[in-house]
């Protein structure tokens, strides 16, 4: 079953009325001490011309880290990709949210 720390898939016909595809997540929080060990969400699924599905989500950890993520599917499984923290995306991501404030 799904919880607040997991993501899963639905479908609806109308828009309106959605049924689970399946009781399995289809994507889960990471291990402990990953980027992404508490809480995964706000899914954006990208369909792609080869049959792969991309998913892009923001995840957390227990330590208030968090960021966008990336997972891919061949249609069953999903693998999860690292997400690297360089001194130069750490300072396009500062200067993002000043531009903001």
């Amino acid at each position: 079953a799904f919880n607040t720390n997991s993501i899963g898939s639905y479908y609806s016909p109308d828009g309106e009325t959605w049924t689970p595809v399946s009781e399995k997540a289809v994507l889960k929080v990471g291990k402990q001490g990953a980027w992404d060990s508490k809480v995964v969400g706000w899914p954006y699924a990208v369909p792609m011309d080869d049959g792969s599905c991309r998913l892009y989500y923001w995840g957390s950890n227990a330590d208030g880290d968090d960021g966008l993520g990336l997972a891919v599917s061949n249609g069953s499984d999903w693998t999860k990709f690292r997400r690297h923290r360089s001194s130069r995306s750490r300072l396009l991501y500062m200067a993002s949210r000043a531009a903001f404030n």
